[in-house]
């Protein structure tokens, strides 16, 4: 028995002297490693002037590829100036003790063709339990050729495990002429079939432009696709650098601070629970939250509430083409749809204000980016208001107004394409209740937009209705500029306008002065209107109808003494010659019944 014994334990150590004896041949461990790649796996090693000593337990080449067996293609790994250590079996320390890896340069290239042997997502998630305990690599790049073909270029790899069995690996990269540096920590999860799963941690700082990212969370292996699940923590000194690399041509700058859950695969991110302030003070400033969703191979769509302020109204607005460069800081609220490149406002509200005490108030849906077609602005309407104490407000724009009504307010809603916009549902307020009122409603057809603050905005097809009211006739006297209106006559007036703020068409109008002892009806009126000229008013033309209880009433209007002859009826046609108002084919009747006297006539100038 015992001689069984000592022949077994003899054949056992031959055997074992053997395979040491075997594995001191470079060639037959190459080979071992050729077959067992081309055995267990659809590649094909191809090596470079390799060399092994598995006693030194060292091994280096100058190329590795892993290519797909099954057809010509890019390799799916290559590894130049490569050199390892591995652990020397019967040494003391666990199995990753002493283990290095250093190379030159590895190039990673994934794909979505069928037909390449591709490991999958689960696969090189399970590749995590042969990382060494120092990895070196000077250049690495991670070709991603999907719908299109992205390459993620990384510099100065550095790979250390931790005590506590965490795997930490720095880079270097390169975002859009920056460099950006790349902390990683790993934590392997086995879910029941080797590594599919790890907790990772990611820091990108890139010190130049004082930005920063952090993530932290689960990435997973799937069969088909990498999936991860990050909270992140973000700051960019200037969005505008960090948009440039997606691909779009939004024009955002200032700083940015981020936080919400990224979660996504190779092919696409979401953002959700986002919170974003935007800082480019003085220009703008918003705080918004939503959600992102971004396609890798192209396509975004976005859902963003915003609230902030912006300097000028000129980006806000630029699709209407009106020159708003007097007012001031605006606030705003902004809902956004749509996609990063083509954000759609689906609603929004801003009020601004002037110096000058002008007040604007917009709110409505618009389309920045579809600005000349039926489905832009033009199919939607934003309600405008504008209000302000007094119109020498509007002065920079309509240039210097004849009166100024006091207090005014006007709304309505606006709609149409760049320089072709129209005003609808307008109404106008003006003056004091009580005291001096106007009102005005209809519409304006359209309106053309000019370029600086010289240039008058032009209106057309404009349709008004309106209605004045004076409660005491002398309110008038320092609205046109005189002193001998007499007071507590009380004038009302309706018509209609039409036009351009250019030349603006009386018509329809009724005038109605009445006072304790006068009755004055004048209408229909006609006339034109010029606005901001000097002869702001031409071709008035109406019948006139006037009841005075007595002629006794007349001593209000005349120095003259004027006897009690009873009630005073006068006809006549008001007309207008130049800068002159006259009343022409006047007949007066004095006297109830059968008149005391009659009188004919006509007055050139009133």
């Amino acid at each position: 028995m015992s001689r069984l014994i000592v022949i077994t334990a003899a054949f056992f150590l031959l055997i074992a002297g053997s395979l040491l004896l075997a594995l001191r041949s470079e060639t037959l461990v190459i080979g071992a490693a050729r077959w067992a790649v081309a055995t267990f796996t659809d590649l094909r090693l191809e090596l470079r002037s390799p060399s092994v000593n598995v006693f030194r337990g060292e091994l280096s080449a100058a190329e590795i590829h892993l290519v797909p067996a099954s057809l010509q293609g890019p390799p799916l790994l290559s590894v130049l100036d490569f050199s390892a250590r591995f652990p020397v079996p019967g040494k003391a320390g666990d199995a990753k003790s002493g283990s290095a890896l250093r190379a030159d340069a590895v190039t990673v290239y994934t794909s979505d063709s069928e037909s390449a042997s591709v490991p999958s997502p689960m696969q090189w998630l399970g590749y995590l339990r042969w990382l060494p305990s120092a990895l070196d690599v000077e250049h690495l790049r991670l070709i991603n050729a999907y719908a299109d073909t992205r390459v993620f270029p990384l510099k100065q790899v550095r790979g250390r495990l931790n005590e506590q069995g965490k795997y930490r690996l720095t880079a270097e990269a390169d975002y859009e002429g920056e460099p950006l540096g790349v902390a990683i920590e790993l934590l392997a999860v086995d879910k029941g079939w080797g590594v599919t799963a790890a907790d990772v941690q990611v820091a990108l700082l890139a010190s130049e432009s004082a930005s920063e990212a952090t993530l932290a969370g689960s990435l997973e292996g799937t069969r088909k696709e990498f999936e991860y699940n990050f909270t992140v923590n973000a700051y960019y000194r200037d969005v505008h650098d960090f948009l440039k690399g997606l691909d779009t041509d939004i024009k955002l700058r200032g700083a940015l601070r981020l936080q919400g859950i990224l979660a996504g695969d190779t092919r696409s991110l979401q953002l959700s629970d986002a919170t974003f302030l935007l800082d480019n003070t003085p220009d703008y400033a918003f705080q918004a939250s939503g959600s992102l969703n971004y396609q890798l191979a192209g396509g975004s769509t976005i859902a963003l509430e915003a609230l902030g302020e912006i300097a000028s109204l000129a980006s806000m607005l630029e699709w209407t083409g009106l020159d708003l460069g007097d007012f001031g800081r605006t606030s705003s609220s902004i809902r956004l749809s749509g996609s990063l490149d083509k954000p759609v406002v689906d609603a929004f509200s801003l009020t601004s204000r002037t110096e000058a005490g002008l007040t604007l108030s917009m709110g409505g849906q618009l389309d920045l980016f579809e600005l000349d077609t039926d489905s832009g602005p033009g199919a939607r309407a934003i309600s405008v208001e504008l209000k302000a104490p007094s119109f020498a407000a509007l002065e920079p724009w309509l240039g210097k107004l004849p009166y100024d009504l006091g207090p005014w307010r006007a709304a309505g809603q606006l709609s149409g394409t760049r320089g072709d916009l129209s005003l609808r549902k307008l109404e106008l307020e003006a003056g004091t209740p009580g005291a001096l009122e106007i009102n005005a409603s209809g519409a304006v057809g359209r309106i053309s937009t000019g370029r600086g603050l010289q240039q008058a905005v032009a209106a057309d097809d404009i349709a008004l209705d309106v209605q004045a009211r004076v409660v005491d006739s002398a309110q008038l006297n320092a609205l046109l500029g005189r002193d001998d209106i007499p007071q507590h006559h009380e004038l009302t007036a309706a018509f209609a306008v039409n036009g351009s703020v250019a030349e603006l068409q009386l018509s329809a109008g009724q005038l109605a002065i009445s006072a304790s002892d006068l009755a004055v009806k004048i209408g229909p009126l006609s006339g034109v209107v010029h606005p901001g000229k000097e002869s702001w008013l031409s071709e008035l033309a109406a019948p006139v109808l006037i009841d005075i209880s007595d002629t006794a009433a007349l001593s209000q209007y005349s120095r003259l003494p004027t006897p009690v002859l009873g009630p005073v009826k006068i006809k006549a046609r008001l007309a207008q010659q130049g800068s002159a108002f006259q009343l022409l084919d006047i007949t007066a009747a004095i006297g109830a019944g059968e008149p005391v006297a009659e009188a004919k006539g006509r007055n050139g100038n009133l």
